[in-house]
């Protein structure tokens, strides 16, 4: 899920001014970072400052909006490519190294399955994750408009017969299969109700790297 930094944008404002009685002022302002083609944002903040008298507000203003713009800077090099991990960023680095446990001379992870060999360095374990299974999907979506149902979408993986659909009733995600799904557009499940942790894997030979979580309410 590589973004140059290109594709995205800076977007700020929704500036706020919040009088406290003989507390002063405080200045908020929030920022985010938009695909440029998806519309999705892709990273955001609230940032607050405190000011003692009014006529610093512009001053303030000034120096939140230098914040904003660095905090921007870090989600690009979150998800700016990098050569030696082929053109996948640390963002998904992440991703793919998420669950994996070395155990002699195998790695092991509990939806995944296992790989054999035990490489050094943190390029190399990335690299043989990728050499044996799909990669993650870089684009996907989840919510919930009608009770006990779930619905998916996603950008479909090369190679990918289907995808599994995995999540837990909690913030921390699970390890729960819910559903498998082919094809494209909304696909939808029908699951109990509660707060889901939702993420979604291709599935070739073995099942691929798991997508990043989206969090979803079904009713």
């Amino acid at each position: 899920m590589a973004i140059p930094s290109t594709d995205l944008a800076l977007w700020r404002g929704n500036t706020s001014i919040t009088g406290q009685s003989g507390r002063g002022s405080y200045l908020g302002l929030s920022w985010e970072a938009r695909h440029r083609v998806t519309g999705d944002t892709i990273g955001r903040g609230t940032l607050s400052r405190a000011v003692a008298i009014m006529g610093q507000l512009q001053d303030v203003d000034a120096a939140m909006q230098a914040e904003a713009e660095g905090a921007y800077a870090g989600v690009v090099e979150w998800h700016k490519p990098i050569a030696a991990i082929g053109d996948y960023s640390a963002f998904d680095a992440d991703l793919i190294l998420d669950g994996w446990m070395q155990n002699g001379a195998s790695m092991e992870h509990p939806i995944c399955g296992s790989i054999s060999g035990a490489p050094v360095g943190l390029v190399q374990r990335v690299l043989a994750i990728l050499a044996d299974r799909l990669p993650p999907t870089q684009w996907w979506w989840a919510e919930s408009t009608a009770a006990g149902q779930l619905r998916v979408k996603y950008q479909p993986v090369a190679g990918a017969a289907g995808y599994n659909v995995y999540g837990g009733v909690d913030e921390s995600g699970g390890e729960t299969l819910l559903g498998t799904v082919t094809g494209t557009g909304w696909k939808t499940l029908a699951v109990p109700a509660g707060f889901y942790s939702v993420r979604i894997a291709p599935v070739g030979d073995d099942i691929g790297i798991l997508s990043f979580p989206i969090s979803v309410v079904v009713a």
